[in-house]
């Protein structure tokens, strides 16, 4: 059953980047570089390929960050932009494992949602983080506005445990290749069964769409 968390977790919306200049089709995850191409996509008028649209894709590439660097930026964010918020109660859920916003969504759900609109050949190149300034040099980019709450006790959670094991598996294993969905979802369910397992267990009705 959907919630009012799914339909901001696993947006209908879902958009990609086409950077034709190069041959490149962006799949823009939040604290994954979505700024920068973002910046750079408004700057060179590039167009968005949207929902039933990227069927029509066979290659879309993806920038994976360290999965706690980039989960603790994503809450600071968060948390700055909702500073009536009152800490201690946001906390409390975050370290039963809910994801509250898409700035801290793991990358995993986030190639899941794209998986809903991806055809069964179709493949997802994945890349290091690192790697975005090949794409997006000398673009003038805003660092967001963080707060400075520690949130190490956050980080530690065991039920966050999962998809930060199954995020450092695409970053440590999967950039520099490319995979079909089912090649890269059978590849982590062989890696980790159980985090696999406690991951999709949770997200069975965006599954059904894919």
């Amino acid at each position: 059953m959907f919630t009012r968390l799914d339909d901001i977790l696993f947006p209908n919306r879902v958009e990609v980047y086409d950077f034709h200049e190069i041959n490149k089709f962006f799949y823009p995850i939040f604290k994954c570089g979505s700024t920068s191409l973002d910046a750079v996509a408004q700057d060179r008028n590039f167009k968005k390929v949207i929902n039933d649209q990227i069927r029509k894709l066979d290659n879309v590439d993806v920038f994976i960050r360290n999965p706690q660097e980039r989960y603790i930026s994503g809450v600071q964010t968060y948390l700055y932009n909702n500073n009536h918020l009152d800490i201690n109660t946001v906390k409390h859920y975050l370290r039963q494992g809910i994801i509250l916003d898409r700035h801290f969504a793991h990358q995993f759900q986030w190639i899941i949602n794209l998986a809903k609109y991806l055809t069964a050949d179709a493949k997802i190149n994945v890349h290091n983080i690192n790697m975005i300034d090949q794409y997006c040099k000398g673009t003038n980019i805003i660092k967001d506005k963080n707060t400075e709450i520690d949130l190490s006790d956050v980080v530690n959670s065991p039920f966050l445990e999962p998809a930060f094991t199954i995020d450092q598996i695409i970053l440590d294993e999967l950039t520099g290749n490319s995979w079909t969905v089912k090649e890269m979802f059978d590849y982590i369910k062989d890696k980790n069964p159980n985090s696999y397992s406690a991951i999709i267990g949770k997200v069975q009705h965006v599954l059904s769409k894919i």
